[in-house]
């Protein structure tokens, strides 16, 4: 199998891209949090409502208690959801800032190893270790047993060496897999 090398143009937009799909970077429209949000308003207007009535009608005045409790779990699961969401996204923007520091990019790749050269700091991987491979038209994420082991956006490079980095990581993750 013949070596191929890539100049890659890495833009922290193309990975934003990626990370923030589906409207993952908003609190408000990321599904999960947003229907913790909304779980968590539901119980209050709901114990408000109990609470009004209860002026009217003062046997059902024990409900609110069980309303406040209910708008309690709902506002600790709300801001567990917003806390997790916000250390996500905390790590993808501290993972852009680092990408940004470096002003070249290059993809090696190997019948050994992948190698991404960024300036002067090499990052080697051997096939070896690759257990799997996610390839979509928006990126392509050789995984290791511990995560990925790189994430390489489709816009960072033409589509011909797209095309040809997918076709050379198909055929060696199937060389892997007959061996």
């Amino acid at each position: 199998m013949e070596d191929l090398n890539i100049t890659l143009t890495f833009n922290p937009d193309h990975f934003r891209e990626m990370y923030y799909h589906d409207s993952k970077g908003s609190i408000l429209k990321y599904k999960p949090t947003q229907n913790a949000i909304l779980y968590c308003l539901l119980t209050a207007l709901v114990t408000f409502g109990i609470y009004l009535t209860a002026f009217k009608r003062p046997d059902i005045s024990w409900l609110i208690v069980l309303g406040a409790v209910a708008f309690l779990f709902t506002l600790v699961y709300a801001i567990a959801a917003i806390t997790q969401h916000l250390k996500w996204k905390s790590s993808v923007e501290g993972f852009l800032k680092d990408i940004a520091q470096y002003k070249s990019h290059q993809l090696k790749l190997t019948s050994a190893a992948l190698e991404l050269i960024q300036d002067s700091t090499v990052s080697i991987e051997k096939w070896e270790n690759i257990k799997s491979v996610q390839i979509n038209d928006i990126y392509i994420m050789p995984l290791k047993s511990d995560g990925p082991a790189f994430i390489i956006p489709a816009k960072s490079m033409n589509p011909e060496e797209f095309t040809k980095l997918k076709d050379f990581i198909i055929a060696k993750m199937m060389i892997s897999v007959q061996e």
